[in-house]
């Protein structure tokens, strides 16, 4: 069994011809729809109603180990913060840097899991990493994404601190989720589509791309993921 994790704009695509179902593990409960070794897990629930920090990663991503997963592709959402990544173009994640709160963000505590301390020096696969670069020539590659709490946006002056970091682009969710991926070792690519330059950065305000081309691209990422998934 094969996954995709979907967020911001991806889970309005809709997923013809897929089941939804419903499960529950030591964690809580989660939705994912099914079809043909393919499982998709939209992080904030059909129609985007459960905020970043409010989302049970735990559940979900127990969830691939639940369901017996290999590989998932996740689709990240995010502000541009590098010219390494522009709005309108998507990329491959190699690291990431973790400014959440307040989240429980391992297994590994001493509860159902026993406590240890998991290496985080290499959470993507080089071989779906290699995969998606051989099917699309588009794609960039080796984005630093930095993790914030949410739901607010980011103020101008974090921004010139990520930028000033190194920092290529910004979201809500990707280091919890890679960091519970890792902990279970199930092979995970990450790819971040860009919809706006990040505060401060634009001509004027955030300068959205818009809800058409958000869901074009979207589109394209998905469709790129299924690809992955289908020649890994």
């Amino acid at each position: 069994m094969n996954a995709i994790i979907l967020g911001t704009g991806a889970d309005e695509l809709g997923f013809n011809g897929y089941e939804k179902k419903l499960g529950s593990n030591h964690y809580g409960e989660y939705e994912y729809y099914q079809k043909d070794g393919i499982v998709i897990i939209p992080r904030h629930k059909m129609g985007h109603s459960v905020a970043p920090h409010l989302i049970n990663y735990r559940a979900n991503i127990h969830a691939l180990k639940d369901l017996e997963v290999k590989n998932v592709v996740s689709i990240y959402a995010v502000g541009s913060i590098s010219n390494k990544l522009l709005p309108s173009e998507f990329g491959i994640i190699s690291d990431h840097v973790d400014f959440t709160h307040s989240r429980i963000n391992t297994l590994f505590d001493g509860t159902f899991y026993p406590l240890d301390h998991v290496n985080a020096e290499n959470q993507f696969s080089e071989k779906l990493k290699s995969c998606a670069l051989a099917l699309n020539k588009e794609i960039k590659r080796d984005l630093i994404y930095v993790t914030t709490q949410g739901p607010r946006l980011e103020t101008k002056a974090e921004i010139r601190m990520f930028n000033s970091l190194g920092f290529d682009c910004v979201g809500m969710t990707l280091s919890t989720e890679a960091d519970l991926i890792n902990e279970l070792e199930i092979n995970n690519l990450a790819i971040a589509y860009s919809i706006n330059m990040a505060a401060g950065l634009a001509r004027s305000g955030l300068e959205f791309i818009g809800k058409e081309k958000e869901l074009s691209v979207a589109k394209k990422v998905f469709e790129l993921a299924l690809e992955v998934l289908n020649n890994v």
